[in-house]
């Protein structure tokens, strides 16, 4: 019961593709494809029409800060950062947007932010989300509706803590965080090459080795990766994926990374000098990285 043709060349040469990248993503996470596929159910929803869509999520880490995504005709895609009602950053897939062009570009003014924040905060307090996780919403926006929930990331909140080493010479970091690792951080070895999604491609460059990201469980070590495009679902085909490393979050999210930021523990964004710079010339680098879940660090040991 693949998916079977339908008479359209060009759906058919579609449809030929994904199921390609459908029988490897069921290979790598043990599923009968046929099975699936048997599974499937459709709903048939009422069509929204709304000033915006999006998805809003807590922090798993700062309780009371907010992540959200939105888009709307005129913008392909805003990321917010909201804390107690304040906007402390908006950006869009080629980088953050100054205070001054926010109207220009913003597909939500700050009202409608707040509304939608209003709208997820009663949402995820109802007793079926009190389980130890924060939750992603997706919604439209005027008028505003929850369109689905999904769990997120589990909630991990400690009192803040600043890292030893920050300042040492080399030593690159992050604003914007996701995950948390022990205040001396933790040691990484760093996949310099490209990972491609769904066949892992390693260039002559770096590592050069298969097995270190072979499509199975079996390697406890983990890793850390330069986050791009063309990533998706890096968890489901190196298991072993521990932390990615760059790119912008709006950028990140309109290339479909969200799935990414739920699994993989740690997500350290917009780093301000590129990893490569640390790495390059090593032909096995290791990384030693930190996160508070606010700010992020990373040094080359």
């Amino acid at each position: 019961m693949y998916l079977e043709k339908t008479g359209d060349k060009e759906n058919d040469e579609y449809l030929q593709r994904q199921t390609v990248f459908f029988k490897a993503y069921c290979k790598a996470k043990e599923l009968d494809p046929q099975q699936v596929l048997g599974e499937l159910k459709y709903f048939i929803q009422p069509t929204i029409k709304a000033k915006a869509f999006g998805t809003v999520m807590e922090h798993p880490n700062l309780p009371g800060r907010y992540l959200l995504y939105a888009t709307d005709e005129k913008c392909i895609g805003g990321a917010f950062i909201v804390e107690n009602e304040k906007i402390l950053r908006f950006e869009i897939p080629s980088g953050i947007v100054p205070k001054k062009q926010f109207e220009e570009f913003t597909p939500l003014s700050k009202e409608e932010i707040s509304s939608v924040l209003e709208l997820y905060q009663k949402t995820t307090s109802l007793p079926k989300f009190q389980d130890g996780y924060v939750y992603m919403m997706e919604f439209s926006a005027e008028p505003n509706y929850v369109l689905q929930v999904r769990r997120f990331k589990k909630k991990e909140v400690v009192e803040n803590f600043s890292c030893d080493w920050k300042d040492e010479p080399e030593v690159i970091h992050s604003e914007l965080c996701l995950g948390l690792t022990p205040k001396e951080g933790i040691s990484l070895p760093f996949c310099n090459v490209g990972l491609y999604q769904p066949f892992l491609h390693i260039k002559k460059k770096g590592l050069g080795n298969r097995e270190f990201l072979a499509f199975n469980r079996s390697h406890p070590e983990g890793f850390a990766y330069a986050q791009g495009n063309l990533l998706p679902y890096v968890k489901t085909f190196a298991h072993n994926a521990y932390a990615g490393l760059g790119g912008g979050f709006a950028h990140i999210f309109n290339h479909g990374g969200l799935a990414n930021m739920a699994e993989v523990p740690l997500m350290l964004f917009d780093v301000k000098h590129p990893v490569w710079d640390l790495t390059e010339g090593k032909k096995k680098p290791q990384l030693r990285i930190f996160s508070n879940g606010r700010d992020g660090h990373i040094k080359l040991e």
